[in-house]
């Protein structure tokens, strides 16, 4: 009819409880191609809290025998240990000019095509750029949440739960962990530096970890002490100081004492901005998967939703997902700062 105007619609797409964790939720956590769990445990069924038990090693459990009178000797340690997961939600708006010159472009080749969220081709190639975008974002903050989540924190992102760091503090004044190894904070790394440092955590060592072997542990560290290390190893190439991270990729991680030796941005970062990048030199040297990351990928309440409204141009995200840390053994920790 004359004079009718069409007004645009918005246009949605929106995953909710079963096919969310399905697509959306899962891949972050059950992935190695998203999550590099080599170096952390994953618990993917914790509804809200749950407590993990870990069997302890045994040892001088042989006696001799002299009768056959039944007299057990030795027992079995069970650490337990809470972890908590919280729900977390991630809101985000965005332009679809910014969407579509950093993402879509390159998938479409047709800017008209970027208006619809239906099933076919085009249509997926954006909601799984979508999904993709936020799942590693969700992973970028994971980590940075994983080790310096503090309720206490005076930093609003980092409040929403405590992390891997504030539980060792916790376990560092029960006694439950080995005091700190001093890392000359303050001041620049001399050559060598990182070697005594790595030494000096490596003596701290509880007696049950010291008697895992290297690689079942990493080092993970500043990029100060991370580069001060690899300049030594310059001085003395070789071979055996490191290893391949995985077969066919040509990164090689540097060993020590037969510790993969990892360099973490997350810790630069966080403390950038904490302590106006004043050389902090921040190591931890733990079992591979000591550091415990728990979610629930059968939470009913998880989604992922997705809507685009023509008149403005924008995108809205939204989804819903828990999320928890938690170091599983106290005595498998030695942090260095």
């Amino acid at each position: 009819m004359a004079g009718e105007s069409t007004i645009p619609q918005a246009t949605a797409f929106d995953l909710r409880s079963e096919r969310a964790n399905e697509m959306f939720l899962k891949p972050i956590f059950l992935s190695d191609n998203i999550l590099n769990n080599l170096w952390m445990r994953v618990m993917t069924n914790v509804k809200q809290d749950a407590t993990m038990f870990f069997a302890g090693g045994l040892s001088q459990i042989i006696k001799k025998n002299t009768s056959c009178k039944w007299a057990p000797k030795g027992k079995m340690e069970i650490t337990q240990r809470p972890i908590v997961t919280m729900k977390h939600e991630v809101q985000l708006s965005l332009c679809t000019d910014e969407f579509w010159n950093t993402c879509l472009e390159w998938a479409t080749g047709n800017e008209e095509d970027i208006f619809t969220l239906d099933d076919e081709e085009t249509g997926r190639v954006i909601r799984d750029a979508w999904i993709a975008r936020v799942q590693q974002g969700i992973v970028n903050d994971m980590f940075d949440l994983g080790f310096f989540a503090d309720t206490d924190s005076v930093l609003e992102f980092y409040q929403q739960n405590n992390g891997w760091f504030k539980a060792i503090d916790a376990d560092i004044a029960a006694g439950n962990t080995p005091a700190a190894v001093p890392t000359g904070s303050g001041s620049p790394l001399a050559p060598g530096d990182s070697v005594d440092i790595f030494d000096a955590m490596i003596a701290q060592q509880t007696a049950v970890f010291k008697k895992m072997p290297g690689n079942t542990k990493v080092l993970m560290v500043s990029d100060s002490i991370y580069q001060n290390y690899k300049q030594f190893l310059g001085s003395q190439p070789l071979e055996s100081s490191f290893m391949i991270l995985q077969e066919g990729l040509q990164e090689r991680i540097p060993l020590y004492c037969g510790i993969p030796v990892v360099c973490c941005p997350q810790f630069d970062e966080f403390d950038n901005v904490t302590s106006g990048g004043t050389d902090v030199h921040r190591a931890l040297l733990t079992f591979g998967q000591n550091l415990t990351v728990a979610t629930d990928v059968r939470d009913s309440s998880t989604r992922f939703s997705l809507e685009f409204f023509r008149r403005t141009k924008e995108w809205d995200i939204e989804s819903y997902f828990r999320l928890g840390f938690n170091v599983a053994h106290p005595e498998l920790v030695v942090l260095g700062l």
